[in-house]
């Protein structure tokens, strides 16, 4: 009854505190705060959600998936606009050259899409290791039976590309145990 009273008053007199009334009238119940009274709530913390784990469990074959695709679109980019001189440089023809450069461009464009996925398949990243494995033992392979026609110095580079395929492949794998185990 005494809010009926309160509120026909407050609407006669729109100059009397109607909340400060309230609050000082309660009775025995705890008093509301001001935020409470005008259905307010004061900024809270944004509530920490659940990040999918694979977001962080992800994050070092994501890291050696992009490295991958980076190094192998700038090879590729390399062999296609330069194919005359490296061809002198390292041997092959310009043409063979300007195929696996336009092939390496590829690759690590798809090598990319697997790494800019939300979720990074586990088929697909070993898909990109077994594609690694082949091309570090063709190198070796080219290197050894000559197939190539290699120099010096085109041997010297296909046996360092190999082996930082090879670590590619590496770091890939220990990427997908790690996104498996945490």
């Amino acid at each position: 009854m005494t809010g009926v009273i309160v509120l026909a008053f407050a609407l006669v007199n729109p100059y009397v505190d109607t909340i400060a009334y309230l609050r000082r009238n309660r009775g025995p119940y705890p008093r509301p705060d001001i935020f409470q009274v005008f259905a307010l709530r004061p900024m809270k913390e944004p509530e920490m959600t659940a990040v999918p784990v694979t977001t962080d469990r992800m994050k070092f074959l994501r890291l050696a998936l992009t490295a991958d695709a980076v190094v192998t679109g700038g090879n590729g980019l390399i062999y296609l606009a330069f194919a005359d001189p490296v061809s002198t440089l390292l041997g092959p023809d310009a043409g063979l050259l300007r195929a696996i450069g336009g092939f390496l461009l590829a690759y690590g464009a798809a090598v990319a899409l697997v790494a800019g996925r939300r979720t990074i398949s586990p088929v697909a990243t070993k898909a990109v290791i077994a594609a690694n494995a082949i091309w570090t033992l063709g190198s070796v392979a080219a290197v050894v039976t000559g197939a190539a026609g290699f120099t010096t110095v085109g041997a010297v580079w296909a046996i360092a590309q190999a082996l930082v395929v090879a670590g590619f492949a590496e770091l890939q794998i220990t990427g997908l145990r790690k996104s498996r185990t945490n």
